[in-house]
């Protein structure tokens, strides 16, 4: 036997290994940048500002010249001042100093004093410009959260004093702030509270109120041109559609497994159609979520109420192992429904109460109403109040924040 040649298959043998190792080291390499190009993709969505950059028409008049961030960010610093004990987070009971319940009485101290940087965000409101100068600040909708709750509370005073008018027009401006903060920094938790305080005061507005049919006009056109400014619907499902993705970098989905009740970690139920690789099964799960995101971007939309039928079709279109159950566009498409519903049903009571200031009573029907909107023919009409029957419109709620009775009453004459 030749000299060396006894070293020649323990060789080819490790030359094989490292060549084996090698290749999985490359393949661990390119996985890990898919990874990290989903994350960095999902964190673009995450950090941008502003959010929706479509512009919005001046809500109240006269108009003013001027940026609404000149007015805005003084007002919630000066809010923010004023309270003693600041929350930082968005909750339900930020503000609550500034709050006004339902009996009447005296502004709280901290209303009085907050009268200043209200009228800024009024003077805000006047205004078209909306640039935004710097980074997103994750402190904004918390301290505009403040501002909204002060300004209802604004509107909640003048309408106790039968300044119904007035008290219109202080809870437009509430709502204007809710919907320019939301549309700079893409908070749909924001925008659900806040809004949901602005139509409880309109809704006790509405139920007692001597606003003339001019009045109520104006209050209708305006409440058109917010809703035409609302955030749209394709960053809310970019926005669900990143932190879907993130939550599977970052931890291990779960999914109930098939005909059990119970929740499996995906690191448990990975096998050969992943190469048992946890890296190949997340890769697989996001590029079906983005894609699927993606192609519901392009999917059509009227504005009054979403495509449920394409939707569906586009999501059912993803038949992987797992990708159903990790699928959120479904609760989207119900939340915006919902959402939507909401101004929708807020446009139709206005228009309720201009014909009852005009004919003395509530109509009858949608039709003699001369209302268009989809839902009118689940709309029931009584001498006081209209009420949407939701449970034959067969619609799924992701929460049960809509108002669906509306108390509509004029104010007796003094």
């Amino acid at each position: 036997m030749p000299r060396g040649s006894g070293w020649k298959l323990p060789g080819l043998i490790l030359g094989g290994f490292g060549a084996l190792g090698l290749a999985a080291w490359i393949v661990h390499l390119c996985l890990d940048a898919q990874l990290e190009k989903h994350r960095e993709e999902c964190l673009a969505i995450q950090q941008a500002c502003p959010a929706d950059p479509t512009p919005r028409p001046a809500i109240l008049g006269p108009e003013e010249p001027g940026n609404i961030w000149d007015c805005y960010r003084p007002a919630f610093a000066g809010l923010r001042g004023l309270d003693p004990e600041p929350e930082e987070e968005l909750s339900e009971n930020i503000g609550n100093r500034f709050h006004v319940y339902g009996s009447p009485g005296k502004a709280p101290p901290l209303l009085e004093a907050a009268e200043p940087f209200l009228e800024l965000c009024r003077s805000a409101v006047r205004r078209r410009a909306g640039r935004w100068w710097g980074s997103k600040d994750p402190a904004l909708p918390a301290a505009a959260a403040r501002a909204v709750k002060a300004l209802c509370s604004k509107g909640r005073l003048e309408w106790q004093a039968g300044r119904d008018a007035a008290a219109a027009q202080w809870v437009l401006a509430a709502l204007t702030v809710s919907s320019d903060v939301a549309r700079l920094s893409g908070s749909w938790e924001f925008l659900g509270l806040t809004e949901g305080w602005v139509l409880e005061e309109l809704q006790a507005i509405l139920s007692l109120q001597n606003m003339t049919v001019p009045q109520l006009e104006d209050l209708s056109r305006k409440l058109d041109l917010l809703r035409s400014a609302r955030l749209s619907f394709v960053t809310r499902l970019r926005d669900t559609s990143s932190r879907s993705r993130l939550e599977i970098l970052d931890g291990d989905p779960e999914f109930e497994g098939e005909g059990f009740p119970v929740r499996f970690p995906l690191s448990s139920k990975i096998d050969w159609r992943d190469l048992n690789s946890l890296r190949v099964a997340k890769i697989r799960l996001l590029g079906a979520l983005r894609s699927c995101g993606r192609e519901l971007e392009t999917v059509p939309w009227n504005g009054e109420r979403l495509p449920s039928t394409e939707m569906n079709r586009v999501i059912s279109g993803y038949k992987g192992r797992y990708i159903q159950q990790l699928m959120p566009y479904g609760d989207v498409f119900a939340r915006q429904d919902q959402d939507l519903l909401r101004l929708d049903l807020l446009s139709v009571a206005v228009h309720c109460a201009r014909f009852q200031a005009v004919h003395g009573r509530l109509p009858k029907s949608g039709s003699e109403a001369g209302l268009t909107q989809s839902f009118v023919p689940h709309l029931e009409f009584f001498e006081d109040r209209i009420f949407l029957n939701t449970t034959a419109m067969g619609m799924y709620f992701v929460n049960s924040d809509l108002p669906q009775r509306w108390a509509i009453q004029r104010r007796p004459p003094k």
